[in-house]
Parts: structure tokens; sequence; C-alpha cells
């Protein structure tokens, strides 16, 4: 894509404002915690997809663990703030991984107590004019 001239991206704009040093201290900190991102959010969806199913999953303490414990590797040996950094920006998400179980509970309560079967989607494909 290209940007009509004088548009700056994102990036642009935050090393001006900041600084090259310490924008590249954040791009660097968005490589060692994106291991950390990328298993928090597939352990989240493993965790919604087999509560849906009804299959035995991860708690949302061994998921916050597992992300911890992930963004240690290897950059604890240089510096903590990084692991420090995600303990902390991690904690909100605990609540609303413990949340998907009220809510499919919730759901399939109220699947039980349906008056009648639900209606399903149909698709139907359009045919071409003859």
């Amino acid at each position: 894509m290209l940007l009509a001239r004088g548009m700056r991206t994102t990036s642009q704009i935050i090393a001006r404002r900041v600084g090259r040093i310490a924008f590249g201290a954040v791009v660097a900190s968005m490589w060692i915690t994106g291991l950390a991102h990328a298993v928090f959010a597939i352990t989240s969806v493993l965790r919604g997809k087999h509560l849906v199913a009804g299959k035995p999953t991860w708690s949302p303490r061994k998921i916050y663990i597992a992300t911890v414990v992930t963004s240690c590797v290897p950059f604890a040996v240089l510096y903590a703030i990084p692991p420090a950094i995600v303990a902390l920006t991690a904690l909100p998400f605990v609540p609303l991984l413990r949340a998907m179980e009220w809510i499919v509970a919730r759901e399939r309560r109220e699947l039980a107590d349906a008056q009648h079967a639900l209606p399903r989607a149909i698709a139907v494909l359009s045919r071409p004019a003859a």
C-alpha cells in the first residue's frame, strides 16, 4: 500500500517522538513477548473450543503460568523485565478466561430450558436463471 506524500506510518511517528533508542526497545520488547502472546492466544482459543465440546481443558491459572513461563525464554537470562511485564499485563485476562466457563454453562442451560427445538440456519444456493 502506498502512502500519500507527507503521510507517515505509526512506526515513523513513534520513532520520531520517542527517539530511536526507546523505539528500538519497544520493537525488541515486541519480539521478546511475541511468543508469549501466541501461547496465550492459542491456549485461550483451545480452552474455549474444549469448553464448548465438553472436553477437559486447561484452567485459567495454567494458561497464565504457561504464558509467563514462555515469556522467560530465552530473554529472562538477560533481563527479568519482559516476564514481569507479561505477568502484570496478563492478570486482567484471568477473570475473562474464568468467565468463559460460566458463559458456556449459561448457554447450555438456556438451550436445555428452551420450550421447543431451536431452528437451524439453512443455506439455500441460488440457481442460475435458465
